[in-house]
């Protein structure tokens, strides 16, 4: 299925690899160890470590050069193999409080460290439903380490008000980063860069029933393994990585009022968010030829009001109900790679959101949950030029509706029936979300 296509009029010229198809072999583990030691009521200290590991044990990808329908019976193709790809975590923390919080502290600290590893190579091969890796055509590999160390203290201010203030101290580091083409090998040189991030936070309770706070901070996210070295080659495209790539600055603040409601609370809050070299796929479009690929976008504010709402026994007793309802007005400032985009919407991020929850619990043993969320008009682009939401590619206005029946048995023992997408709705997010799925689930533990 190649060549000329003639639709409504239109030619077009569909390549060898335009509609590819692919064959995956997966083999991935997880591994994760929690320890934890917490005896307040005895002791002023709390401990917790945690060690998790991801590692893809096997990642095949087949994928043919020939046009189909001749591809279906074998030919010319890639494998792409990605085994030693992944990554593991290590995490411990202490809490301090002296006289187990009478004198007005809680203090918490830690250290942080993750590894993230990037194995990606591309072979040729003469049949690519199931010949042997051949000859190199390209390959990605790199890493990514960081340590983290914070400190917070949460200190009590009379009655009515709490101060808490936090620090944060990240190493960073990328290394061993390479890009394999079919002549040579490139080698990237190692970065290394630190960064600090304080955090403070007022609350008063104003009332007996209500609580204000207001809170600011600044954080950092450093750039992926995968936005740093990965690069990639499809049927209609190909994407140069930029191991140069700039670490996220986040300006966070938020002013929240909370209010009790006897078997229930109320939440209201104003928020934004100011972000430098903010890290997304985007084109170029001050280059000839453009360029299209992860790179960062120079000023982006995101601002917005949220409440939320939780209440039980809601009109009749076993009745508990969840909701939440969030506007967001997310902008970008400054954007030098494409200056269409400025004043536009940030990508993926939508207007209105909102949710609600009703689960009835009629006795100890059974459960029945009704949920509804809506997501409002949101873009794929940065200029804002996907306007048909409702096709392949685009980001869909929707309303789903989930149900769900669980049932306990005894204390190990519990099976549910639910409904996913409850209403069939048929939207997307890029690739069409998946329309109503039954899901049935037994749990044991033991």
């Amino acid at each position: 299925y190649s060549g000329n296509v003639n639709i409504d009029g239109f030619r077009y010229t569909l390549a060898a690899t335009a509609l590819q198809p692919s064959k995956r072999l997966e083999e991935h583990w997880m591994n994760s160890l929690t320890w934890r030691y917490d005896q307040k009521q005895e002791s002023d200290w709390a401990f917790e470590a945690a060690l998790s590991k991801y590692e893809f044990g096997k990642d095949t990808t087949r994928k043919p050069t020939v046009a189909l329908p001749a591809a279906s019976a074998g030919g010319a193709g890639q494998v792409q193999l990605q085994d030693g790809t992944g990554w593991h975590t290590a995490d411990v923390r202490a809490d301090w409080s002296p006289e187990r919080g009478k004198r007005g502290h809680d203090v918490a600290f830690g250290y942080h460290y993750d590894q993230h590893n990037l194995n990606d190579r591309t072979y040729t091969n003469t049949n690519w439903l199931a010949g042997n890796a051949t000859t190199v055509n390209a390959g990605n590999t790199g890493k990514t380490e960081t340590q983290g160390f914070y400190v917070q203290d949460a200190i009590q201010m009379g009655q009515d008000m709490k101060f808490t203030l936090g620090l944060r101290h990240e190493q960073w580091r990328a290394f061993n980063g390479t890009k394999t083409s079919t002549v040579t090998t490139l080698a990237y040189p190692e970065r290394n860069e630190n960064f600090t991030s304080p955090k403070l936070s007022l609350a008063w309770m104003a009332t007996e029933d209500w609580l204000l706070r207001g809170s600011i901070s600044r954080a950092a996210r450093f750039p992926t393994v995968t936005e740093l070295f990965q690069g990639t080659i499809s049927g209609t495209s190909i994407t140069n990585n930029d191991p140069n790539l700039k670490h996220e600055k986040i300006l966070a603040g938020e002013l929240a009022a909370e209010r009790e409601l006897g078997t229930g609370n109320l939440r209201i809050s104003l928020f934004q968010d100011d972000v430098t070299d903010y890290l997304t796929r985007q084109t170029n479009t001050t280059v000839s030829p453009t360029v299209t690929n992860i790179q960062n976008v120079d000023k982006v504010r995101i601002r917005g009001v949220e409440t939320s709402m939780q209440r039980r026994d809601a009109f009749v007793r076993g009745l508990d109900l969840t909701g939440s309802l969030t506007y967001a007005d997310p902008t970008i400032l400054a954007n030098s790679n494409n200056p269409a985009s400025v004043g536009k919407n940030m990508i993926r991020i939508p207007d209105w959101r909102a949710t609600l929850a009703a689960t009835w619990h009629p006795d100890d043993k059974m459960d029945f949950t009704l949920a509804g969320r809506y997501s409002g008009r949101q873009y794929g682009e940065l200029d804002n030029s996907d306007t048909n939401d409702k096709v392949y590619g685009g980001s869909s206005r929707f309303f789903v509706m989930d149900a769900k029946f669980n049932y306990r048995f005894d204390k190990r023992f519990s099976m549910s029936v639910g409904v996913d997408n409850l209403n069939n709705e048929k939207y997307y997010a890029f690739h069409p979300y998946t329309q109503r799925t039954w899901i049935v689930q037994a749990k044991g533990s033991f």
